[in-house]
C-alpha cells in the first residue's frame, strides 16, 4: 500500500528515514504531526499510523481510517473507543484536560491504538502500530 496516494497530495507530505518511534526505527511520510511509518528491513508493511484530526482534513482522515477498518472519528468521547476495544490497557496523562489511552485489538494480527481525548472535544489524535515485542497480548 503506497500510504500517502489517496489520503494527501504529493506536495504536502515530506519524505521520513531513520525516524524512531516507540524504539523503533522506520522510514515512511508526515504532514505536520501525522505519519506513516514502515519498518526498515519491510518497507512494504505498515508498522504505525499517526493522525493530528487537527491538521488532517477530516475526509482523508476517514478514507484512511476505513482503509486500516478502525471506526474511529474526531471528537470520540472515551466511551466510543472502549465499547470498540475494551478497557485501555494503559491512561497517560501528560498536561490537565487531556488522557491518552491504550488499547490492544483482539483478532488474528493484534495492534496497539493509543488515543488522546480531550475533555473539552473528544478525540484529538490517534496512533496505530504492530505492537512492539512485549507489549501484545
Amino acid at each position: 500500500m503506497a500510504p500517502r496516494g489517496p489520503f494527501r497530495s504529493d506536495a504536502e507530505v515530506v519524505e521520513l528515514e531513520d525516524r524512531e518511534y516507540e524504539d523503533r526505527y522506520g522510514v515512511g511520510e508526515a504532514v505536520g504531526f501525522s505519519e506513516w511509518l514502515r519498518p526498515e528491513d519491510g518497507p512494504d508493511a505498515v508498522g504505525s499510523l499517526t493522525i493530528d484530526f487537527a491538521e488532517f482534513p477530516g475526509e482523508a482522515a476517514s478514507r484512511a481510517l476505513e482503509a486500516i477498518e478502525l471506526p474511529v472519528r474526531p471528537g470520540m468521547t472515551l466511551d466510543e473507543p472502549r465499547a470498540l476495544l475494551g478497557e485501555p490497557r494503559q491512561t497517560f496523562r501528560f498536561v490537565a484536560g487531556k488522557a491518552t489511552h491504550e488499547f490492544l485489538s483482539d483478532g488474528p494480527e493484534p495492534y496497539l491504538a493509543s488515543r488522546t481525548v480531550k475533555e473539552q472535544g473528544g478525540l484529538s489524535d490517534l496512533g496505530v502500530m504492530i505492537p512492539p515485542a512485549g507489549r501484545e497480548g
